[in-house]
């Protein structure tokens, strides 16, 4: 009877998250007490075995007789029929083992959950929130009753006959969030999803070879809809303290970290599922540290599938998972307290024209792991990986940077002209901006020598040199930004965008530049004489750029125990000022002291700051080192003539000519 009715909706609506949501209210909810009680039974049946022996057997979805198949369920590694032809004599090998009784009825148990439950559940909180709603909105028009002038009849009839619906509204609600957070989202319910839950995983970890494929991808999906459920629906209080919790955080670790990134999962929706819920998994203090917790292998693999993955996945995802092992370690990059706890809807990058797509952010307090930053350091040192790897996050830095000020020129010039998702769109290119300034900042906390080049190194690194040419055209175009950004800033408050501050921006590159004089002393003042001698360079524009985070951390500091810049920060920025001001009359008297100059002939003629030192093979065109290196980075061909570019080898001094022929 589960088998026909999961097979009847699933033939009706489909088991797409897009189609979920056709299905109607009252059969949600006889699947959820479907559900509930058939889950019930089988943990009151299977009390007396570990629940690490409750799970689907890898038999029930590779033999012959799988209701699966014939549903045409979709696989977790492509389609059914495409991969019973690819792996013909594996299943020749396993398909005469028939699936055990167990297994069928905890198989269609998961599907009625993904199938009904889930959106019920998301209904339930859903309509709780509403409430919430429905209450402030009622707080706010007995404000405005209480404000009201006493000559303004009109006014005040509107005013207590919205109080009057309101009102309304708000009991109604009330006495239904009543009866669901007793009956819908109770303890009991929870105790449910839980033991489901580490079914699924229990059943994921102890798939083994090639049966990993033939797995049902709702499986996958189901997983992550109950832990979503777990974080969203039910109290956060009431699952920390749940006595399943530490072993249920524990096998979530496991699951992420070996199956985030993975290649044998074919479906692009069910990864980028998996990348979603595990930023909301490292989100959290308690989750976090079960994913610290781990083996150090899983540990390792879980960083590595996420780096070698940063270019080819949404690094949208990736970059807010790595950004969280950073968060409360940076310069000035705490958020106030209230801040806290506070859900809000991010806009993803690619959406077309008049759609969106929005994953659901909670801010919690910071809570930094240095063991995976730790590991992501081992990562930059390793070969090429770390010249590799911020080359990716400048080439994305650039394009949010530009698509953010063309977002902010667009709306200046048509400020009457914009929407919701115009509103939306820009905040995504300016959160993405800033979480990418704080990725350069960790990189240049963790490996310095990644951002500066060491002149007096035994081996000459152009990837450092290029990297710090990137850096200060970076600091130099976002200086000279910051007036059209305080501009901006003011006209997003007058349309109400408040959640763009550009103080964000301006301490993210002050902390580029602090780290490096934190953990790299010794290179700083290399590093300031490329950016003084930087044409674009302006020092009174430099210092009041670098001011304007301690002045406005010294303005929110007054009147409150939240401290945005502390007392160290502060007094690092009036270091690096003074610093900055030494090396200017250093230059200074150089430059007056020196008479020998290069010929424009000599410089590089690409970007004419550095004489001319490589030679492109078989086509002899020249620039400086640096130069070429980073154009290689992208493109084969030479950069005058497009030839096709077969070694770089040192550039010949140019033989001398007679002045008089």
């Amino acid at each position: 009877v589960l088998f026909d009715l999961s097979s009847g909706i699933n033939a009706e609506y489909g088991v797409s998250l897009a189609n979920l949501r056709n299905i109607p209210i009252h059969q949600q909810a006889f699947m959820s007490n479907l559900f509930i009680s058939i889950s019930r039974s089988l943990a009151e049946s299977t009390s007396s075995l570990p629940a690490s022996r409750v799970y689907i057997k890898q038999s029930y979805f590779t033999s012959k007789n799988d209701p699966n198949g014939k549903a045409e369920l979709q696989r977790v590694g492509g389609n059914h029929s495409h991969l019973k032809k690819e792996f013909k004599d594996y299943l020749a090998r396993v398909q005469d083992v028939e699936p055990d009784d167990m297994s069928h009825l905890l198989n269609h148990t998961a599907l009625l959950f993904h199938l009904g439950v889930y959106r019920r559940l998301l209904s339930a909180d859903l309509f709780c929130r509403e409430m919430v709603d429905h209450a402030a909105n009622l707080h706010a028009v007995r404000q405005k009753i209480a404000k009201c002038p006493p000559g303004e009849t009109d006014v005040m009839e509107d005013l207590k006959q919205c109080e009057a619906v309101l009102e309304k509204d708000t009991i109604t609600t009330s006495r239904m969030t009543a009866w669901i957070k007793t009956v819908i989202l109770s303890e009991a319910r929870m105790n449910d999803i839980i033991w489901m839950l580490r079914m699924l995983l229990h059943t994921v970890e102890n798939v083994e070879g090639s049966a990993f494929v033939f797995m049902p991808e709702f499986y996958m999906i189901a997983i992550l809809n109950m832990y979503r459920a777990l974080q969203e629906c039910f109290p956060s209080k009431a699952l920390m303290k749940h006595r399943q919790a530490p072993v249920l955080f524990r096998e979530l670790a496991q699951f992420f970290s070996k199956h985030i990134c993975s290649e044998e999962i074919k479906s692009i929706d069910v990864k980028d599922h998996i990348l979603q819920s595990s930023v909301t998994f490292v989100n959290y203090r308690h989750t976090l540290q079960a994913l610290e917790r781990l083996p150090e292998a899983s540990c390792h693999h879980f960083m590595s599938s996420i780096v070698a993955q940063y270019s080819k996945s949404n690094y949208v995802h990736l970059s807010r998972m790595l950004i969280r092992f950073w968060k409360g370690h940076g310069f000035a990059y705490r958020d106030p307290p209230e801040y806290y706890g506070k859900r809000h809807e991010v806009l993803l990058p690619g959406v077309l024209a008049g759609t969106a797509c929005y994953m659901t952010v909670y801010e919690v307090e910071p809570n930094p792991s240095v063991k995976y930053q730790n590991l992501f350091s081992s990562f930059l040192l390793q070969g090429q990986n770390g010249a590799k790897f911020t080359n990716i996050v400048f080439n994305q830095l650039n394009s949010c940077l530009t698509e953010f000020m063309n977002s902010r020129l667009e709306i200046r010039k048509n400020p009457s002209n914009y929407n919701t998702l115009v509103e939306r769109s820009c905040q995504m290119w300016y959160d993405l901006t800033t979480i990418l300034v704080r990725f350069l900042e960790m990189i240049a906390a963790l490996a310095p020598q990644i951002m500066i080049a060491n002149p007096e190194a035994m081996v000459y690194d152009a990837t450092s040199e290029i990297n710090m040419e990137r850096l200060v055209q970076l600091v130099i175009q976002i200086m000279n930004r910051n007036k059209l950004l305080v501009m901006t800033e003011e006209h997003i408050i007058r349309q109400k965008f408040s959640s763009i501050d550009v103080l964000k921006l301006n301490a993210g590159i002050t902390g580029i530049i602090i780290h490096l004089n934190r953990n790299a002393p010794h290179l700083m003042e290399i590093f300031l004489r490329k950016l003084i001698t930087e044409q674009g360079f302006d020092l009174p524009v430099f210092q009041r750029f670098i001011t304007a985070t301690k002045e406005v951390g010294e303005r929110r500091n007054r009147g409150t125990e939240y401290y945005f810049v502390n007392e160290e920060e502060v007094k690092e920025i009036d270091d690096l000022l003074s610093m900055v001001q030494s090396v200017q009359r250093s230059i200074d008297v150089e430059s007056h002291q020196s008479e020998a100059t290069i010929s424009d002939d000599d410089l590089c003629p690409i970007c004419y700051s550095r004489p001319v030192s490589a030679m492109f093979v078989p086509c002899r065109h020249k620039s400086c080192r640096a130069c070429i290196t980073q154009y290689l980075y992208n493109y084969k061909n030479c950069f005058f003539c497009k030839t096709g570019i077969q070694e770089v080898v040192d550039a010949e001094p140019e033989p001398e000519t007679d002045p008089s022929t």
